[in-house]
């Protein structure tokens, strides 16, 4: 059997939509708004974000519902799986940082601090990060495994987001 997960923003829930018969299966509630939801790479599991309580929550595929929860900040922006699969890294706006959670503990570990609020973020496939600031109008380089911004670039515009091409 196959399951669809499908956030709502305007309710605070996830539904879970069971794809070989195009039912909803089961509304997963939260205390929040989820903006994004990301699968785990292995695992029947997923990660739904809630920017306006700053949590992400796990939610189980095999119990429809929600297994853990984490928050390091008071509002986020969005978050990203790592390259290698291993963790999560969410970017808040209060206070303004780039922060790491492993799948496996679901706890807040590295942390970079970040100038000001930022708007959107990207991961690389070598362990980078680029992350826009229109407060500031920068891009902010980071290095992942360091947790230390390497460098700060300063743009004539607002940049809104900012993404790693592969060419």
């Amino acid at each position: 059997f196959r399951r669809v997960l499908f956030r709502s923003r305007q309710g605070r829930n996830v539904a879970v939509v069971d794809l070989s018969r195009f039912r909803v299966r089961k509304q997963i509630a939260l205390d929040a708004a989820p903006a994004l939801v990301v699968a785990h790479p292995a695992k029947p599991i997923a990660y739904a974000l809630a920017p306006a309580n700053g949590t992400v929550y796990e939610l189980d595929a095999a119990t429809l519902a929600v297994s853990r929860r984490m928050r390091a900040g008071n509002i986020a922006v969005e978050m990203r799986l790592a390259a290698d699969g291993k963790a999560l890294w969410i970017l808040y706006r209060d206070p303004p940082a780039l922060v790491e959670a492993p799948l496996d503990s679901l706890k807040a570990t590295r942390r970079i601090r970040l100038n000001s609020a930022a708007d959107g973020f990207d991961l690389s496939a070598d362990g980078r990060a680029a992350v826009a600031c229109r407060q500031d109008k920068t891009i902010v380089l980071a290095e992942l495994d360091a947790a230390r911004v390497e460098r700060t670039i300063a743009w004539d515009r607002s940049p809104e987001f900012a993404r790693f091409r592969t060419d």
